[in-house]
């Protein structure tokens, strides 16, 4: 996921660089809106030093519904029979 963050202006810091405040609040701002769209999802799993943590994975996320707009008189309206 980390290599995706360049597409979205995101830079990824390194330890020895101080957090920039507003691109952890804009991070956190697209992370909580992929939860809530179930792009990602939370899952617990082992790290490296055998320690449970929480990991962002792949989810399923919701599909917009595609509407057409609607008809703005009757003679535009087609009705079946």
């Amino acid at each position: 996921m980390a290599e995706n963050l360049t597409a979205l202006n995101i830079k990824t810091s390194h330890s020895d660089r101080p957090r920039n405040k507003a691109e952890v609040t804009r991070l956190n701002s697209i992370l909580k809106t992929w939860l809530k769209n179930n792009a990602l999802q939370i899952e617990t799993r082992v790290d490296d030093k055998r320690r449970q943590r929480d990991f962002f994975i792949i989810g399923n996320p919701i599909e917009m519904p595609h509407t057409s707009p609607g008809a703005e008189n009757e003679d535009d309206q087609i009705i079946l029979q």
